[in-house]
């Protein structure tokens, strides 16, 4: 028998067979992306901007409606708002068709965006196939892009459907503009433009995408040397005046809205940050190790050997593109695609240093080494074969680097613990942490992180977030006093922050003190009027300041966006019984325990409502499976004593009333009374 042949062999073997037969690199480029990313589908949501964008955002729950679409479209274009980052409706309605086919499902979620990854590198290798007319190095430029280690973040972070959707369509217009330069009609140009406009209601890194348009006319279309020389590139420019003026639009209105993203740029100067990114992402893209969510950008620029070495790269790569625009036109085309990509990312406008920006410039870098390196080794007269085993070795160790960054994605906890590992003197990162353990009531050490990230930077742009954070532990371990304060400095901090408003509102309220509560609610509300806690919480306070009008608002705006809110029903039922509509509330509060099934108040509600209707054995019953999630609440007793009397078992409701007598000596007279009457029952 032969002997068998590694998996690893067949797939360097293949490599060799891809320029004759596409379909076998379909194949294996999907096959690559499952390998490397299948555990994206085990990974949960990110306590990192997916709370506000995604899971917590609340445009995206309950049916479409024209108010949400002008939302979707309006969001930080006309004004400000708390769930986007930028003017991006095309990932909008991406985000709230995946909520209403999945719900707040991550898996789901993550299949979406695996989904659009693997598109994406479908459409780069056609694209590349037919752009430079090679098949296996385009095949390993798409095999970089579809498996690098970097990409792990804008594919496994839920909220970087924006990369996704913008690579897409970026891809898209490339494609558009082949069959533009082969039939230069109207039809053509106007689809070109369409699938640009769509990039940019995407994310607005596209905006460069006109210049690396030019860069191919130049380097790989020659439509420059077609005819005309400089007047034929004055021509090409001119083609592209509309893109250029819609990313210019688009620029100036990120610019003019979305100012000090990253607090810490004021610790170094915008250009030498520029120059030291370009450094290390070069670095990153080449040694894919230590890699985090979040860099600290002084730790990026506190070495003068960094910019020297960032500034050197610029020249060489500046040099190399000179050197081969004649002979090696691909690689020059990937210098400048992998810079000009870069340039809305590069710090000159309050921007930090993230994998994620490397999306779509890794496309240029791959450009340039694997055509360049293939060219060297040609030239150095190595074998095909053994150039086959180098890419083939070098593609399957990305893929195990890919594979187990995505284990880092697994969850919050996972993901900032392994980023504190590989940075240093990272608040963010700890803030966030700190936040991710609160959710799973390590307290204690949620409180830790929490204020050593407030000790590293009090100014940081999240210091008010991590303010709001270390209040709600504080409220958790029953420190009230301290935790008003912390929110209070949330506050003075942020003012437009309607988490640390609902949540002095709520303290307050816990306090009595419902005058101030209720426009604490109102401030929180004015800032975000979808914010569904905070209506539910004033509608509460409206009920117990006996404003029943405004209550009910409450609770139906809370019922509009989410119909199966329990907290939303068993208001609306207690505003229905207190205005004598039994049958009403009794329904909602009905639909909440269906919503709800251990929703305790709910019960005690719909027990009391009963009782009012002399259901008084159903009233009983009620009050007895509150008691499993209520034991100490002396209510209950009493309504369970009461039920059992009335429906006809004295017995039974004078143990309860001794033993609830027992638990609550404030409430022995109603106990008292309860048993007497049980006697006198029992008598008869």
């Amino acid at each position: 028998m032969p002997p068998k042949t590694s998996i690893a062999m067949k797939f360097i073997c293949s490599i060799e067979e891809i320029k004759r037969n596409s379909r076998l690199a379909f194949w294996m480029l999907f096959f690559l992306v499952l390998l490397g990313f299948w555990r994206v589908l085990e990974c949960d949501f990110i306590s990192f901007d997916d709370n506000f964008y995604v899971y917590n955002n609340p445009y995206l729950k309950g049916p479409l409606s024209p108010e949400k679409v002008k939302i979707f479209f309006y969001s930080d274009l006309f004004f400000d708002s708390p769930c986007v980052d930028y003017w991006q409706p095309v990932t909008y309605f991406s985000r709230f068709l995946d909520v209403h086919l999945f719900g707040i499902n991550p898996t789901g979620h993550h299949l979406t965006n695996l989904i659009i990854h693997t598109i994406n590198v479908f459409l780069l290798f056609f694209i590349f196939k037919r752009l430079i007319w090679n098949g296996w190095r385009s095949f390993v430029i798409a095999a970089v892009f579809a498996i690098h280690p970097l990409q792990v973040e804008s594919v496994a972070w839920v909220t970087e459907r924006k990369d996704l959707l913008c690579g897409f369509f970026w891809l898209s217009t490339i494609w558009a503009y082949l069959r533009y330069v082969e039939m230069p009609v109207w039809w053509n140009y106007c689809l070109v433009l369409l699938f640009f406009v769509l990039g940019l209601m995407s994310k607005p890194m596209i905006v460069t995408l006109p210049a690396i348009l030019l860069v191919l006319d130049v380097c790989l279309l020659k439509r420059w040397f077609l005819s005309g020389g400089w007047r034929r590139l004055f021509w090409l420019v001119l083609e592209k005046i509309p893109m250029f003026c819609m990313a210019a639009g688009v620029g100036i209105l990120i610019v003019s809205r979305q100012s000090h993203v990253a607090g810490e740029l004021w610790r170094v100067n915008p250009f030498i940050h520029a120059i030291v990114a370009i450094g290390l992402y070069m670095k990153k893209i080449l040694w894919p190790v230590d890699l985090a969510i979040y860099y600290p950008l002084y730790e990026d620029t506190d070495s003068f050997f960094r910019l020297v070495a960032g500034s050197g790269v610029l020249v060489a790569g500046f040099g190399m593109a000179w050197h081969c625009f004649r002979r090696q036109p691909v690689v020059t085309a990937g210098w400048f695609w992998f810079l000009i990509g870069l340039v809305p990312v590069l710090g000159l406008h309050d921007i930090e240093t993230a994998d994620r920006f490397t999306y779509l410039p890794i496309i240029g870098f791959s450009m340039m080494v694997v055509w360049g390196g293939a060219d060297l080794w040609h030239k150095f007269g190595a074998s095909r074969r053994l150039g086959a085993w180098v890419a083939g070795m070098g593609i399957l160790g990305m893929t195990s680097l890919t594979w187990i960054q995505v284990g880092y994605w697994r969850n919050s906890e996972t993901l900032f613990s392994h980023t504190l590992r590989v940075t240093r003197a990272n608040p963010l990162v700890e803030g966030l942490l700190g936040d991710a353990l609160v959710s799973k009531g390590c307290l204690e050490e949620a409180e830790q992180h929490l204020r050593t990230a407030l000790r590293l930077a009090p100014f940081h742009m999240a210091a008010c977030k991590f303010h709001n954070a270390l209040g709600n532990v504080l409220d958790e371990m029953g420190r009230e006093d301290e935790a008003l304060e912390q929110y209070l400095k949330a506050l003075e901090i942020k003012k437009d922050l309607p988490e640390a408003c609902n949540n002095v509102g709520h303290l307050l309220a816990e306090k009595g003190r419902m005058a101030e509560a209720i426009e604490y609610y109102g401030k929180a509300l004015a800032m975000n009027p979808f914010l569904v806690i905070t209506l539910y919480n004033r509608g509460n306070a409206f009920l117990l300041t006996g404003k029943t009008t405004k209550a009910r608002a409450d609770f139906e705006e809370v019922l509009r966006q989410e119909p199966a809110h329990a907290g939303g029903l068993n208001g609306m039922g207690v505003v229905c019984s207190m205005e004598g509509q039994v049958w009403e509330a009794e329904d909602f509060f009905l639909r909440a325990l269906e919503a709800q099934p251990d929703y305790a108040d709910a019960r005690c509600n719909l027990a009391g409502v009963q009782s009012r209707r002399g259901c008084h054995a159903e009233a009983a019953r009620n009050y007895f499976l509150a008691m499993h999630y209520k034991p100490n609440e002396p209510a209950v007793w009493l309504g369970l004593a009461d039920g059992l009397l009335k429906s006809g078992k004295p017995a039974r409701a004078r143990e309860v009333a001794v033993q609830g007598r027992r638990l609550f000596e404030k409430f022995s007279k109603e106990f008292d009374q309860i048993i007497v009457q049980a006697k006198s029952q029992s008598s008869k």
